[in-house]
């Protein structure tokens, strides 16, 4: 879905917090990609990801998660050694984005659903981005969160190209 800029009805329609729309009312940005980008810069990266997450299309979602699961992957697996659940993710999301059918859609999402209580594969993103932040310690898990932002601000800049 290609949005060409952000309003205060679209943000109800995600069902945005009442804090971010007022934090949108109250700047005057409204390009999806600068939008983004001055909410990390404000320190607002989990806003941030749940805009990145909402303007992308499924098959976006589905790259992002993937990218934001590998890098949390070894701090996982080292917090939670035998633990397949975050692989399943990444093989669950990986065949959904060659190969989108019902079938695989619904593994990807029952992977999401059960590692981290999600109950959306867009949300895998997001809970890839936190799992990142809080496992991973305030430098590294900063640095962590700011890769996998940057990597969804891409998706979405390739989006607008495309």
């Amino acid at each position: 879905m290609k949005i060409k800029k952000i309003t205060v009805g679209l943000l109800r329609r995600q069902r945005a917090c009442s804090e971010g729309i007022e934090w949108f009312k109250n700047q005057t940005e409204t390009d999806p990609i600068r939008v983004i980008e001055k909410l990390i810069a404000e320190g607002k990266a989990n806003w941030a990801n749940w805009e990145i997450a909402r303007l992308m299309t499924y098959k976006q979602c589905l790259m992002y998660a993937v990218y934001g699961a590998k890098l949390v992957l070894p701090i996982f697996e080292k917090k939670y050694p035998g633990d397949d659940r975050l692989r399943n993710i990444i093989e669950a999301a990986k065949k959904c984005i060659t190969n989108p059918s019902k079938k695989n859609k619904e593994a990807a999402s029952w992977a999401a659903y059960w590692a981290y209580g999600a109950y959306r594969t867009a949300e895998a993103a997001y809970w890839s981005a936190r799992a990142a932040y809080w496992a991973a310690g305030a430098a590294n898990g900063k640095s962590t969160l700011t890769k996998i932002l940057n990597y969804g601000i891409g998706l979405l800049k390739s989006q607008e190209r495309g």
